[in-house]
């Protein structure tokens, strides 16, 4: 139609970035559990902060080397259930970094709202 020449496809190369920039719903749920049970491992880590304080002062070596025990398993368990979601994380970031790349490489291109 008229307009024509100001419809601009983007190359298939972009077209195929700004679908990998973005989660589908699986993984955005997916993403979000996650996220939810790596939140609980650390208020689970916050919980268990002080009874460890507690040990330390009391110079009690069983209970410190027991609960520094557990919190250091619980930090292992969250660092290894975040890295879960670093597959897809990655590829939404390397792909949307790419796709900004692309952007700042075009020029603005000027549309006459008139026509």
């Amino acid at each position: 139609g008229e307009s024509a020449h100001l419809f601009y496809c983007e190359p298939p190369a972009v077209t195929s970035l700004v679908a990998l920039s973005t989660r589908s719903d699986e993984e955005a749920n997916f993403a979000a559990k996650v996220k939810a049970v790596v939140a609980g491992l650390s208020e689970l880590k916050r919980a268990l902060l002080p009874h460890v304080q507690k040990a330390k002062d009391g110079e009690d070596l069983p209970a410190t080397r027991y609960i520094g025990g557990r919190l250091n398993e619980i930090s292992k368990r969250a660092a290894a259930t975040a890295k879960v979601d670093s597959a897809v994380r990655s590829r939404v970031n390397i792909a949307s970094r790419a796709l900004s790349k692309y952007r700042e490489s075009q020029s603005v291109r000027e549309i006459d709202p008139a026509q």
